[in-house]
């Protein structure tokens, strides 16, 4: 199982201290996603953080700032997926930039068929019900799973109420790849959590 590791929304002084740990361990990126931050702010915080780390960092929401640092890629909104034009502006600066990892999120398989822009990623939520966000339920059935693993364009990674427990789950499901937030962010001990993902 490839795993991806999603950030707190909020500044977090657990965060600024545990993250260096954390991207020692084999997650295949760590996605910035602080939707209260401006452009301004979410550079500043990321001047904080050496090469190694932003190499692995993917940025949500704020294109013109994830093109002046060193970072591994750019995950689309959902606002800026329907536009057409957007995409074909990230889709160059994808190529650009040399990015890895270009995602966007997707809540139904019509969705996913429809679009035709460039992507490495698509994720796919929630899987299951919410850890991080109260009401927000899952949309996909059984149904959708065969379906899923037949698009063979990007990945598709799960997301939404992802831990350690559903790893099983996940796998007969036929996931090779989750992103995981909730569960770790709400642990006594995120470190500790995030290390029986790799065990």
């Amino acid at each position: 199982m490839n795993w991806y590791l999603v950030s707190p929304e909020d500044e977090n002084q657990i965060e600024n201290t545990l993250l260096p740990e954390l991207l020692k361990l084999p997650f295949s990126a760590y996605h910035v996603r602080k939707p209260k931050l401006n452009a301004e702010q979410l550079s500043i915080w990321l001047k904080q953080w050496p090469e190694e780390i932003l190499n692995k960092m993917v940025i949500h929401y704020h294109d013109e700032v994830a093109v002046s640092f060193p970072v591994l890629g750019y995950h689309l909104s959902r606002a800026q997926r329907k536009s057409k034009r957007f995409v074909k502006q990230i889709n160059q600066q994808f190529l650009l930039n040399k990015w890895k990892h270009l995602s966007t999120g997707f809540h139904h398989l019509e969705s996913i068929q429809e679009f035709e822009g460039e992507l490495t990623h698509a994720w796919i939520s929630p899987v299951y019900e919410s850890i991080s966000k109260a009401m927000y339920t899952k949309k996909w059935s059984p149904f959708t799973w065969s379906k899923l693993q037949a698009i063979k364009r990007f990945k598709v990674v799960a997301l939404g109420g992802i831990s350690i427990e559903k790893y099983n789950d996940l796998l007969e499901k036929g996931f090779a790849n989750a992103a995981i937030k909730g569960s770790i962010w709400s642990s006594n001990n995120p470190l500790e959590e995030a290390k029986k993902l790799f065990q």
